[in-house]
Parts: structure tokens; sequence; C-alpha cells
């Protein structure tokens, strides 16, 4: 767990890292790529990391994430899992068998109305929480988990595949 937990960590570095790319791109990549391996190593996890157009990916010896800048949903979405068309999607990770969509720009209103399409989806909620300024959802179905989590205008939805 400690060490997915410093991969994720590293994905956000990596993630903050790409956008700083500019005109030495390709010097960039690099500095960026032994960065984010030093830091993995300082906490004992041997790692390689590469950097491909909107592309990282981490390896170590547990898995591989892959983070993408491309602003699109993802292909490889499960069926019963609805679009979110609203917002901006500002990146999204694959990694060891889940996937994470980082958005911004969300209202109150859009989450609320993508849960209801979850829920008419006939998503079983495990968990739903509205507080001043955040949302926390999560359901299953079909073995997988499901995460939506809003706060203020940043959205966060990841799934997993947990089995039945």
């Amino acid at each position: 767990m400690k060490k997915t937990v410093i991969i994720v960590l590293s994905f956000l570095l990596a993630l903050s890292i790409m956008g700083c790319a500019g005109r030495r791109e390709k010097a960039a990549e690099e500095i960026a790529e032994k960065i984010v391996e030093k830091k993995l190593e300082d906490q004992g996890i041997d790692a390689n990391v590469e950097k491909d157009g909107e592309e990282i990916t981490i390896k170590t010896d547990e898995g591989e994430m892959t983070i993408k800048t491309d602003m699109k949903w993802p292909d490889e979405t499960p069926k019963d899992i609805p679009i979110f068309n609203k917002g901006e999607i500002e990146s999204t990770a694959n990694a060891m068998g889940g996937v994470i969509i980082n958005f911004s720009n969300v209202s109150y209103n859009d989450v609320i109305d993508y849960i209801s399409a979850l829920e008419q989806n006939k998503w079983q909620e495990m968990l739903n929480m509205k507080s001043d300024g955040q949302v926390t959802f999560a359901a299953m179905k079909d073995g997988i988990q499901l995460t939506v989590d809003w706060t203020g205008s940043d959205m966060i939805i990841a799934w997993m595949n947990v089995g039945e």
C-alpha cells in the first residue's frame, strides 16, 4: 500500500512537470524522468519513467501506471459507466487495473446529475456523502468499484475492477 501511495504521489509530480516542457521539450522530459525516478528510488522503489508526447509511464516491479494529458474520456471505459461530458478533463491515468480521470470546472449540479445517472444505471451505492463544497460517492456494479469525488469545482472519477 505504501508503495502505491508513493507511486501515485510520483504520478502527481510527473504530471506537474509535464506542463513545464516548453521549447526545450526533450531536455525537460529527460529531467522530469530523472526527478521522478530519483524520488521513487529515495523511497526504495526501483522504477523506470518514460515520457512520450502526451503520456508518462511509470514502471515498477508491482505494475505500471500511464498518465495522459490528452484531455479525452478513456476509450477503455466499461459500458455501464456513463461518460461525464461536463467540465474539462485535466488528465487521465491508467494504474494497476484502474482508471483515474481528473476534471476542473465542474458544478455541484453537474456532479449530482452524474451520480443520478449512475443510480439510474443500477450502480449499488456504497457511500454517498454531501457537505458544504464536497461530494463523495462510491458504488459497485458487476465487480467494478467506482468513486466520484468533487470539491469546489474539481472532480475525480475513478474505477477499478475488483471482481465479483
